[in-house]
């Protein structure tokens, strides 16, 4: 994983910690929502830590729910940002 990958990680890996989530496996193509590891809440305070972390805005249009499938696909989405 690259940087952004890990740091998008372990945002994931400490929320599932906090809320008792247990992770199976977790790389860069690990489904999230799929594997209920990232909810609507949590997706809204990735959000706000991606936005925080990176200095970036998410607009609506890269908010779509495709963008937020895998570490992969976010870690695509901030470089897009950057």
């Amino acid at each position: 994983m690259n940087d952004i990958e890990t740091t998008v990680c372990n945002f994931v890996k400490q929320h599932c910690e906090v809320h008792g989530i247990e992770i199976k496996n977790l790389d860069a193509k690990t489904p999230l929502l799929e594997e209920g590891l990232i909810d609507s809440i949590s997706l809204a305070e990735l959000i706000q830590f991606i936005e925080s972390t990176y200095s970036i805005t998410l607009g609506e249009d890269s908010l779509a729910m495709e963008n937020f499938q895998t570490i992969n696909l976010i870690e695509t989405l901030i470089r897009k940002l950057k």
